[in-house]
């Protein structure tokens, strides 16, 4: 009887992965032109680099992006993100209130998120520099 070679396996079962690659769209980005999320220039880069991709309309899209399953866990987590908060849309009502509960339980960015994103990391400088731009400023206002 022969013996399957390993990478013989590996094919089988990666072309169809592959052609699920292939056939996923790009995920839906809704068209967004770059804004500021708050007016410090410094907390700005701080909350595209740790929250932007799941909170705003300019999400960068990776390549797993588009590989079956991770796409799906991805596409939901962006949409959800997107309905609780969406920084290309402007803070409304206690947003900063709760996004500043966030950095006290440490709960965002999430942790699945970070072993990708390792940027993402907030240090105890960034949570300081948000938390007084966000106290400073009245986030909960629409931008025009």
């Amino acid at each position: 009887m022969k013996r399957v070679r390993p990478a013989a396996l590996i094919a089988v079962f990666a072309m169809p992965v592959l052609l699920l690659a292939l056939v996923t769209s790009q995920p839906h980005t809704p068209p967004s032109r770059a804004v500021p999320f708050v007016r410090d220039p410094r907390v700005d880069r701080i909350l595209h680099r740790s929250c932007g991709d799941c909170h705003s309309n300019e999400t960068r899209w990776p390549w797993y992006s588009r590989v079956p399953p991770v796409s799906w866990l991805l596409r939901y987590d962006v949409k959800k993100g997107r309905e609780h908060l969406n920084f290309s849309s402007g803070l409304r009502g206690n947003q900063a209130s709760e996004i500043l509960d966030r950095l006290d339980d440490a709960s965002m960015p999430p942790r699945r998120y970070l072993w990708l994103h390792s940027d993402a990391r907030l240090s105890d400088e960034d949570k300081d520099a948000i938390t007084k731009a966000l106290r400073l400023e009245p986030y909960s206002r629409n931008r025009p």
